[in-house]
């Protein structure tokens, strides 16, 4: 690309931030996107096959589609890795540096992140590589592409329904506003710092997460023991049968069959999909018409009571809170009632996410098109079981693990809904 554009200067028609450091003034240039860059390298359709070659035999990283995210490499994704022969043959004499932008112009379209390191990597299928003009700031530049202004204006110029992607031909109509370098840098060492915290939150989350699960699996293998608050040793630990520890009066059911018409005047219907270990509110609640949640009144749920999925997410679980109480259930969903003189119903809920939990519950599971327990396989299901003192030990040191998860969860979405506020301020 040809050296068209001189540096931004403020300009009378241009653009004016809602939120902007008080030591700055003047109106920002409104640029097309295409004059921020020196250079785009676009080798898709490019392929091993293509070359005369394949993937095997090296560890140099090929960034695609699949692994390119919002600021980092998905190595849990597909990651193909080439050897130095196919690098030099793929890549020819054009490189990938530290900090130059990869971006997404197919399905999942407008990702981006900047080159780590310089590290050889291999651009692969549906991402081009942007190098940017001297008077641009690579971190300001990667927060504008994050910013809903571009990326709604990139999804409005795409094609396709279900897999999206913009050619480079539509991009050129892309327009962004641009300050001053010195603006750029401030703003985006402000931005960084709000994406540090955002990792380090997310790091800290992951942590406890990891923390927990090695816990339980101490302790419902009895590698640790909890004493008595006398300091005594608690029984030793018994099975007992899922079946004989659950009110008599409310057996294992699983809810409504066919839902028939949802009336968002009604009462709340918990799909097997609205919950997950550790429970997590959903953006949407589906409600029942009166005439359906009646003809099914005998699976309401209660405060208290355990609910676990029975089919597609088999095993997840979660407790009942106050303000579900009397809420209606799926048939992918079934209803356990503690019997509070046998059994603690949170101890229940973490024993159902330990290993030893998980692996009861596969052993039940049916093998199909669509994984599933019935509830005579409920039913079935074995439990370790401690003292009811030791069971209320287990659960309040399991839920304060949890408690700090949820705190840092807080924070983490507080922290994201901060920085979405802020791009949509300065970015706008």
């Amino acid at each position: 690309m040809s050296e068209v554009a001189q540096a931004p200067h403020s300009s009378p028609d241009g653009h004016i931030p809602q939120l902007r450091f008080p030591e700055f003034s003047g109106n920002w240039e409104e640029v097309p996107f295409y004059d921020c860059l020196n250079d785009i390298l676009d080798f898709r359709g490019r392929t091993p096959l293509k070359i005369g070659m394949d993937w095997g035999g090296g560890n140099i990283i090929s960034l695609s589609a699949n692994n390119v995210k919002n600021g980092y490499i998905d190595f849990n994704a597909e990651c193909h890795l080439g050897s130095g022969e196919l690098y030099e043959k793929w890549m020819g004499k054009v490189k990938l540096v530290k900090n130059d932008i990869v971006f997404t112009m197919e399905a999942p379209l407008g990702k981006a992140l900047l080159v780590p390191d310089d590290k050889r990597y291999i651009l692969s299928q549906r991402v081009v590589a942007f190098k940017t003009k001297d008077y641009i700031d690579n971190l300001y530049f990667i927060q504008l592409i994050w910013s809903n202004k571009f990326q709604n204006t990139v999804d409005r110029l795409s094609t396709g329904s279900t897999a999206k992607g913009i050619n480079q031909k539509s991009l050129k109509k892309v327009f962004v506003n641009i300050p001053l370098k010195p603006e750029q840098q401030k703003i985006a060492a402000f931005l960084t710092a709000v994406d540090t915290k955002i990792e380090q939150l997310s790091k800290k989350k992951a942590l406890l997460g990891e923390y927990k699960k090695g816990l339980m699996q101490k302790i419902f293998s009895q590698a640790i023991r909890f004493k008595a608050d006398d300091g005594s040793d608690f029984p030793d630990w018994e099975d007992g049968l899922l079946n004989t520890l659950i009110d008599n009066s409310r057996k294992i059911r699983y809810g409504i069959v066919q839902p028939g018409k949802y009336d968002k005047n009604g009462k709340y219907l918990i799909r097997g999909k609205d919950y997950s270990n550790g429970w997590e509110i959903p953006s949407e609640f589906f409600k029942v018409s009166d005439a359906i949640e009646k003809k099914y009144s005998k699976t309401r749920v209660k405060k208290g009571d355990v609910i676990v999925c029975i089919v597609g997410s088999v095993g997840n679980v979660m407790v009942i809170p106050g303000w579900l109480d009397g809420a209606n259930i799926t048939q992918t969903t079934a209803r356990i009632a503690p019997d509070k003189n046998k059994l603690n119903n949170q101890y229940l809920y973490f024993y159902f996410q330990s290993l030893v939990g998980r692996n009861m519950i596969h052993k039940h599971t049916r093998v199909g098109t669509r994984p599933g327990l019935n509830i005579e396989d409920v039913e079935k299901f074995s439990i370790l079981l401690p003292s009811l003192l030791e069971q209320a030990k287990i659960a309040n040191f399991l839920s304060s693990i949890d408690n700090k998860i949820e705190q840092v969860g807080k924070q983490l979405d507080e922290s994201k809904q901060f920085k979405k506020a802020l791009l949509q301020q300065m970015f706008v």
